[in-house]
């Protein structure tokens, strides 16, 4: 007596090939959203204070320059704690004014 077996297992079907826009869309829901703050020098511009590494970043000097600013007392220092220094970003701006050379408005056009 010959019996056929027939293959009655399930296999998995494979999934419909997705387009290109579908991944896309997908991706833009599953991604975490970038932050919307506008940075400079990738400092946050909402951001009050800086530490000495950032200002050094800010000012284009070594941290070392910013501590020697700051014992000739040309630069704020904030002291937060013992090894916690801040220094405010309007600080910065002030001393990048007062260290500049030339007319104090630069004629948008010149003619």
């Amino acid at each position: 007596m010959a019996t056929t077996s027939t293959n009655t297992s399930k296999r998995a079907s494979k999934p419909a090939p997705r387009s290109i826009a579908d991944i896309a869309r997908e991706t833009a829901t599953t991604r975490r959203p970038r932050s919307r703050k506008k940075t400079l020098i990738g400092i946050a511009v909402e951001q009050k204070y800086v530490d000495r590494k950032q200002a050094a970043t800010y000012l284009a000097v070594s941290t070392g320059f910013v501590i020697q600013l700051v014992k000739e007392g040309m630069l704020p220092e904030y002291d937060l704690g013992p090894f916690c220094k801040r220094y405010l970003i309007t600080d910065l701006e002030a001393y990048c004014q007062s260290r500049r050379k030339g007319p104090a408005s630069v004629p948008a056009v010149l003619a």
